[in-house]
C-alpha cells in the first residue's frame, strides 16, 4: 500500500498510543489505584457540563488530554518533576497534529517527518524502547519518501531534528508553576472523591478555577488563510479552532479568530483573512452563544459553573463571557453573602483582576447579572444581591 503523510501520522499516532496509555495508567496508580483512568477525564467532562461521552482508554486523543490538561486537584502529574514539561510540550503539539488528520487537513512529508519525530520524543522521554524503535522504522520511510520528493538538499536541510529535554528525577526541583492570581482560593475539581461517584450526584454551585489560555503552536502557513476555498486549507482551520474552544471556551468569537490566525503564522492578521477565518466558526463543531462566545460542541452551558480567574492583560472584561461573569458573581456571594449592587460589580472585577470601570464593562455585568436571575442562581432581594443557586 502506498504510504501518504496522512497515514505516516496515522501510524505514528497508533504507536505513541500504545506506549503512552500504559505509562498514564503507571503514573495515576498511586492516586486512583485499580481504577480505570480514563475516569478522571468523565469527572471532569461532567463537571465542565459535558455528558454521555464514552472514554476508551486506548484512543490517544484521550491519552494526550491527560498529560497536557490540568487534572483538578491531581494538578499536572504528568509534569510534577519534570522543569521541562515535556509531556504537555510535545502532546499539545501532537493534540493540534491528530486534531489535523482528523478534519483530512493536507499534510506534507515535511509535516509527516515533524510529527514522527515529536512522536519518537515522546516515547524516548517516558522509555518505550519497543516504541522508539518502531517510530525509527517510520522515520526512515518518510526520509525516503522526503528524498524521493524533494532530493536530498532538503534532507539535509531537515537534519536539524528537535532536541528532547531532558528528564528530571524526582528529587529535582521542578519549574514552579505560574502564580495564581492573590484574591481568593481556587477549588480544584476533586478528582480523586469524583471517581468514586457521579459528579452530577453531588451538589455544588459555582467555583473558582484558574484560567489555563491556550498555548499557540503553529501548524500552517499564513497563505493557507488567504486560500480557504481548498477544502485542507479549511479543515486546517477548523481543527485549530475545535482545538483552541476545547481548552479556551466559552470564547470570545474575536480572540478566537486572533489564536487561529496566530497558529497558521499570521501575528497580525489582515480585515479579510480575520472575517475568513470567523467564518469557518459557523462549519466548526462547536456552538456559539447569542453573545458571540464560542463553546465546545455538545457542552451543557445551563451546567457549566466554572469563573476562572485571569488578569486583564491575558484576558480583557469583555472577552469574559457573561456565562462566566455570572459563575463569579455567585462564587463572590457564595463567600460574602448579600452584598449591595454596587460591591458586587466591584468584587467581580477584582475577582478577574480589574478595579476601574467604564460603560463597557458595566454593559457586561449588567448583563451577566441578567444571566444569573435567568438561571436561577443569584436574586435581588431590595439592594441586596443574594446567590439563590440550588444544587447543581
Amino acid at each position: 500500500m502506498h504510504m501518504t503523510p496522512d497515514l505516516y501520522v496515522h501510524q505514528s499516532l497508533k504507536i505513541l498510543g500504545q506506549g503512552l496509555e500504559p505509562h498514564i495508567r503507571a503514573v495515576l496508580k498511586a492516586h486512583l489505584g485499580n481504577l480505570e483512568w480514563t475516569e478522571v477525564l468523565r469527572v471532569l467532562d461532567e463537571d465542565r457540563g459535558k455528558h454521555g461521552y464514552t472514554y476508551d482508554p486506548q484512543d490517544v486523543a484521550l491519552q494526550l488530554r491527560m498529560v497536557t490538561e490540568r487534572l483538578g486537584n491531581l494538578g499536572f502529574p504528568f509534569s510534577a518533576t519534570d522543569k521541562h514539561r515535556t509531556l504537555g510540550t510535545y502532546g499539545g503539539v501532537l493534540r493540534l497534529v491528530r486534531n489535523q488528520v482528523a478534519h483530512h487537513a493536507e499534510l506534507s512529508v515535511l509535516d509527516a517527518l515533524r510529527a514522527v519525530d515529536t512522536v519518537r520524543i515522546v516515547l524516548d522521554f517516558i522509555g518505550d524502547g519497543a516504541g522508539v524503535s518502531q517510530i525509527m522504522d517510520l522515520r526512515h520511510q518518510v526520509i525516503n519518501e522526503l528524498v524521493k520528493d524533494h532530493g536530498p538538499d532538503e534532507l539535509e536541510a531537515q537534519q536539524e531534528e528537535p532536541v528532547p529535554p531532558e528528564s528530571t528525577t524526582g528529587t529535582e526541583e521542578p519549574t514552579p508553576a505560574p502564580e495564581r492570581i492573590p484574591t481568593e482560593e481556587d477549588e480544584e475539581v476533586d478528582v480523586r472523591g469524583g471517581v468514586q461517584e457521579t459528579v452530577t450526584d453531588r451538589p455544588r454551585g459555582a467555583r473558582s478555577l484558574k484560567w489555563e489560555p491556550w498555548e499557540v503552536e503553529v501548524v500552517g502557513e499564513p497563505e493557507m488563510l488567504e486560500s480557504l476555498k481548498k477544502l485542507a486549507h479549511r479543515e486546517s482551520v477548523r481543527g485549530v479552532i475545535e482545538t483552541v474552544v476545547d481548552a479556551e471556551g466559552p470564547i470570545h468569537r474575536d480572540r478566537l479568530v486572533s489564536l487561529v490566525c496566530q497558529a497558521h503564522g499570521a501575528k497580525r492578521a489582515t480585515a479579510a483573512k480575520r472575517k475568513k477565518v470567523e467564518h469557518q466558526i459557523g462549519n466548526a463543531e462547536v456552538q456559539v452563544d447569542a453573545d458571540g462566545f464560542v463553546w465546545p460542541q455538545g457542552l451543557d452551558v445551563d451546567r457549566w459553573l466554572l469563573a476562572r480567574r485571569s488578569t486583564p492583560a491575558q484576558r480583557r472584561i469583555d472577552e469574559v463571557s457573561p456565562v462566566e461573569l455570572a459563575n463569579a458573581l455567585e462564587v463572590v456571594l457564595s463567600r460574602h453573602g448579600s452584598l449591595p449592587m454596587d460591591e458586587a460589580k466591584q468584587a467581580v472585577l477584582k475577582f478577574f483582576g480589574r478595579v476601574k470601570t467604564n460603560k463597557s464593562t458595566d454593559a457586561q455585568l449588567g448583563r451577566s447579572l441578567l444571566v444569573a436571575q435567568q438561571r436561577g442562581r443569584v436574586a435581588l432581594e431590595g439592594e441586596q444581591l443574594v446567590s439563590a443557586a440550588v444544587p447543581a
